[in-house]
């Protein structure tokens, strides 16, 4: 038997409802110990982007970009690696944050831009997570 629903349910959203999301991604409002990009792997415009913001800094926190080893063999010959490696960051290749040990690095919390790891990192990781942009977190730990 197969039955036809006539009624579509309406679901009302608003900004106040889109930022209630998004705070509710992050486990805790500490400063994150390690900043960590790419999940799914970084593009080279978003390690570009990464390089503007950290240039000429010394980051007070660890900062990793995961990405393939063709992306960050490019973003070697842009300069944006030297620049990144410069503040204090790291362009790991071939793995994800999520499968990697972060857990056993002795890493408290774990500052992401992506909802998918927010999710993924308190679970699998057991660690705090905090969710926001790739400007704000740079700014957390510079």
């Amino acid at each position: 038997n197969h039955e036809t629903f006539n009624e579509t349910e309406v679901i009302n959203i608003n900004s106040e409802i889109i930022k209630e999301s998004l705070d509710g991604l992050s486990t805790t409002d500490k400063i994150p110990d390690l900043v960590c990009l790419g999940c799914p792997h970084a593009s080279i415009s978003e390690i570009q982007k990464v390089a503007t913001l950290v240039k000429g800094k010394t980051l007070k926190k660890d900062l990793w970009i995961c990405t393939s080893q063709a992306i960050k063999a490019i973003s070697k010959q842009c300069g944006y690696l030297d620049i990144i490696e410069a503040a204090g960051g790291k362009i790991v290749s071939d793995t994800c944050m999520v499968v990697a040990p972060v857990e056993e690095l002795d890493y408290e919390v774990i500052g992401v831009n992506s909802a998918k790891a927010a999710n993924y990192v308190p679970n699998m990781c057991k660690l705090d997570v905090v969710y926001d942009t790739v400007e704000n977190l740079i700014k957390l730990i510079s």
